[in-house]
């Protein structure tokens, strides 16, 4: 590896201790590669995303996602999905589901989840096996507990937004490593990596996000009827504040004002966002959630603030 690197020039120690740790994992076996048979090189590779990334944010308009599934909705949806799959080939691939579902609770890095349902995901009904839904809504109160989940739903009388043309998922990595995003359907799945792709389909998960907030619907113990009156924890954001903006990428906003009136931009973890005056750039920079700042962009584009 060190000799690549020369002849490539790079320097950069972040880099460099992420491409090694790459080429070290790469000879790693991991644990989905027993079902070899049944999982594709594409789900396969999305899996090993999965297990390394910090973060997923997920737009889910017509299932709960994944990682949140029980096992029994798990398996009525992927044997409705996956309709050249043998019952045996299902029921293997509903282990490889629930298995997945380990990063949410891993005791040392735990992956931090944002997920955006759409409220009609929770109005589905199996006939045949009606306990299924209530299983699974109650599976969505129990992880909600957790700190690095977010469960937020979409009401169905939510204003336009991004999402209506499908569901998708960003991921997240720690360091320099880009981000990639999932986009899925009937007969298989695409990766998006090219990095304005990426920020745009980073900046529709915002918009996502403010849509679903305006009467901030969000699942947990402490919500009753899915609502509460301030979307982010005092966790979330003093962990905000604690990130090092020393090598932070800032750029210009693209609601700026003209000359003189700069305001500039970092990205933080989770979606979140740093904003310093361009005139005042060794100021303390004002540092938002996902969820703030998106609320913010959308008072900006309807004209409220």
């Amino acid at each position: 590896m060190s000799p690549l690197l020369k002849v490539y020039g790079i320097d950069d120690p972040e880099v460099i201790s992420a491409l090694e740790g790459l080429a070290k994992d790469a000879r790693k076996q991991g644990w989905w590669q027993t079902y070899s048979d049944i999982v594709s090189p594409a789900y396969a590779d999305y899996i090993s995303l999965e297990s390394d990334a910090e973060s997923v944010r997920e737009f889910a308009p017509l299932l709960v996602p994944g990682l949140l599934q029980t096992a029994a909705y798990a398996r009525e949806t992927i044997a409705a999905n996956a309709i050249t799959r043998t019952p045996a080939e299902v029921a293997a691939l509903t282990e490889v589901r629930r298995a997945r579902q380990a990063v949410l609770t891993t005791p040392e890095r735990p992956l931090k989840l944002w997920a955006v349902v759409h409220e009609a995901v929770l109005h589905q009904r199996f006939a045949v096996r009606p306990e299924t839904m209530r299983d699974q809504l109650q599976r969505l109160l129990d992880v909600s507990h957790l700190p690095n989940v977010t469960i937020q739903v979409m009401p169905l009388d939510a204003t336009p937004h991004p999402g209506s043309v499908g569901g998708f998922s960003l991921v997240g990595f720690p360091g320099p490593m880009p981000d990639v995003v999932l986009l899925e359907n009937l007969i298989g799945s695409s990766y998006v990596e090219g990095v304005d792709d990426v920020r745009t389909l980073a900046d529709a998960f915002e918009r996502i996000v403010a849509a679903a907030n305006v009467d901030r619907r969000f699942v947990g113990p402490d919500r009753p009827h899915g609502r509460e009156t301030t979307p982010v924890n005092d966790e979330r954001t003093a962990e905000l504040y604690a990130y090092d903006l020393s090598a932070a990428v800032w750029r210009r906003a693209s609601a700026s004002g003209g000359e003189g009136n700069c305001v500039e931009v970092a990205d933080l973890p989770g979606g979140g966002r740093a904003v310093r005056d361009s005139k005042r750039p060794e100021a303390e920079p004002l540092r938002y959630t996902a969820s703030e700042w998106a609320a913010f962009r959308q008072g900006v584009i309807s004209g409220e603030l």
